[in-house]
């Protein structure tokens, strides 16, 4: 689902820039070092398998599709060319309204109680 792709990109570019590797020094209010700490120890608890199997479960379980690309899973003939892209968006959101298993590169989602 488009949402399960934004949801880990932002998670990944929020929690990239804090850890590293190396070590550096920098002077700090004990203020300012607590939000760094805080945030530091807060991306070592971050489990990005579970992230995803939540997210998948959450997309299988409470998903909605929003289908923007109505106009193009109708067949109109006169459009010439343009019905070779029309055929692909219909055969890759008909499994989708179908109820089926559905490939995507975080794992399977079964999509039959998507809306």
């Amino acid at each position: 689902p488009p949402g399960l792709e934004d949801m880990t990109s932002q998670l990944k570019s929020m929690f990239s820039n804090m850890n590293t590797g190396r070590k550096r020094s920098r002077r700090l209010t004990v203020k300012a070092a607590l939000k760094v700490l805080k945030d530091e120890e807060a991306a070592k608890l971050i489990n990005e398998d579970e992230i995803k199997n939540r997210a998948i479960e959450a997309a299988e379980q409470t998903g909605i599709v929003f289908i923007d690309e109505i106009d193009k899973v109708t067949n109109q003939h006169d459009a010439g060319s343009a019905s070779v892209s029309r055929e692909g968006v219909q055969r890759d959101l008909l499994p989708l309204i179908e109820g089926s298993t559905v490939s995507t590169k975080y794992g399977s989602i079964k999509t039959d109680h998507i809306l």
